[in-house]
């Protein structure tokens, strides 16, 4: 049997896969529940937090751009975090507006956090 939109078992499980941490699973749910026309919104920004800088990237905006300061391009992040590569340019466009204005940047950005946060 195949699930409707009302069907709590996908929510259930997307809270599921959220709280042990299963990206992957989490994109697989939320794009079944697009399929099915609901759009969870699945990037976290806490009250108070920064708005510009790499302090202010949300969990999600911080995956991507910690694949790109690896060398992925859109195309192989979108593959590794089961996501579109135009979602990934939206995560990209969206650290920009924070101040991040290149991968350069973004890259230093990541390097000098983990050498100060290993």
């Amino acid at each position: 049997m195949r699930p409707g939109p009302s069907d709590p078992r996908l929510k259930e499980a997307l809270d599921g896969y959220r709280q042990v941490g299963a990206e992957r699973d989490q994109a697989r749910v939320r794009r079944r529940l697009r399929e099915l026309g609901i759009r969870h919104r699945h990037w976290t920004s806490l009250p108070g937090k920064t708005v510009t800088g790499s302090n202010s990237l949300t969990s999600t905006e911080q995956t991507v751009t910690d694949l790109v300061a690896q060398g992925l391009n859109n195309k192989q992040v979108a593959a590794r975090m089961d996501i579109s590569p135009h979602t990934v340019a939206h995560h990209l466009r969206q650290a920009s507006r924070k101040r991040i204005a290149s991968r350069v940047e973004l890259t230093r950005i990541i390097i000098e956090r983990t050498a100060h946060h290993p």
